[in-house]
């Protein structure tokens, strides 16, 4: 169960909650569907595995509505008519307009047609905010596939104006923005996080997005479950990706505490005992690539993921 902030997170006034029997809606194009991935791996059913590991959380519905190639007014032509008010979700994402940028669409199209599908995903969760969260657009320049366009520049500064205006607009209609363009720009310094066809995320990126996700969630039943199932769960990983040093702080009464790292192979390459409640860790033995942080203590133990970029 991963319930860390492993990246630089915005923090607002947002809330994102999750109630259970979760129903679970989500909207968007091939960073959803996980292009390139299996599809047990894509976010969405990353972050229903997540969250089933809660005790008092389930999910009853995973509605994936997003196809390869899909802008913001295929996906608008796909949910029309579709009668998804009357779904039953409590849960509501939106990752949209990669194809917009990439299809070379004029942005003023997007800024009229983003807006309303982020009305309908509220109008999808009944009108609760608090159950939608907007996903940021990924920086595919940073990608095998980005760098033969010979454009990562452009590539970049114009995702970036399609994500000002995506985390304008949620601040304003007070909806949770999570952000992944921060960690998709580490996909050229470790090709882990870039799936085997050189552009999408792989499912260990996926997985970091999730991680994100579920650090943003306000939901009182989830950080309940948490507190009481493992104190570990409350630890805090920063920063991630790292470079060269990694920082552990650890819940009360939870010193001692033993921390593992392994390869994606299962290999041990570190192990120490924490006696401190903050505890920095140098990762400069390490190789770039991601890791698994494995925090042990008696019978309660905590899994994360961790990135390590070049110095």
């Amino acid at each position: 169960m991963l319930l860390l902030a492993l990246l630089p997170l915005a923090v607002f006034s947002q809330t994102l909650n999750v109630v259970s029997p979760v129903r679970y809606l989500a909207l968007g194009d091939s960073y959803t569907i996980g292009e390139s991935v299996p599809q047990q791996q894509n976010f969405p059913n990353q972050l229903r595995n997540a969250l089933n590991g809660v005790s008092g959380i389930s999910f009853d519905t995973v509605n994936v509505i997003a196809t390869t190639g899909w802008t913001t007014n295929n996906l608008t032509a796909a949910i029309a008519g579709q009668n998804l008010e009357n779904g039953g979700y409590n849960l509501v994402s939106l990752l949209i307009g990669v194809n917009n940028q990439y299809q070379g669409r004029p942005f003023s199209e997007f800024e009229v047609q983003f807006p309303a599908l982020v009305d309908s995903s509220v109008r999808y969760a009944h009108g609760d905010k608090s159950h939608v969260f907007i996903v940021s657009i990924p920086d595919y320049a940073y990608t095998p596939f980005g760098v033969q366009t010979g454009n990562q520049s452009n590539i970049s500064n114009q995702i970036d104006n399609y994500n000002s205006l995506i985390r304008s607009y949620a601040d304003s209609a007070d909806i949770k923005y999570i952000d992944v363009t921060t960690v998709s720009r580490h996909g050229l310094a470790e090709p882990t996080l870039v799936a085997q066809d050189g552009l999408h995320p792989s499912s260990a990126q996926y997985g970091i997005w999730v991680d994100s996700i579920i650090a943003n969630i306000d939901s009182p039943q989830l950080t309940n479950s948490i507190s009481t199932i493992n104190p570990l769960q409350k630890t805090l990983v920063y920063p991630n990706p790292t470079s060269g040093q990694l920082i552990i702080d650890l819940p009360e009464n939870t010193l001692n505490a033993e921390a593992k790292i392994y390869d994606l192979t299962g290999r041990e390459v570190y192990s120490f005992v924490m006696k401190n409640k903050s505890n920095t860790l140098s990762t400069s033995g390490l190789l770039p690539g991601c890791y698994i942080l494995k925090i042990t203590l008696g019978e309660n133990a905590q899994l994360s993921r961790i990135v390590k970029v070049r110095d």
